[in-house]
């Protein structure tokens, strides 16, 4: 357990799940992006140490959504 929770942390720290989901993102692979999120959520869910690499997974998706929208948003200012 003890394990479990080093590797959680370290993970944690260096923003590995928020590094993934944007790199999943960017792929454009919708196949890639949906194994991501059940790895992610059957991870945390076997183990608690886990449960915040799925928040920070998460919350990179909501940033990188209002990324996209602020940019779209541009586009059209830009475009009219």
């Amino acid at each position: 357990m003890e394990l479990r929770r080093a590797m959680a942390a370290v993970l944690h720290r260096v923003d590995a799940a928020g590094a993934a989901i944007e790199a999943a993102l960017v792929s454009g692979d919708r196949r890639i992006q949906e194994r991501l999120t059940e790895a992610f959520g059957e991870l945390s869910g076997d183990f608690a140490e886990f449960r915040l690499l799925l928040e920070d997974m998460s919350r990179k998706v909501a940033e990188l959504v209002r990324v996209r929208h602020r940019e779209e948003a541009r586009a059209q200012r830009g475009s009219r």
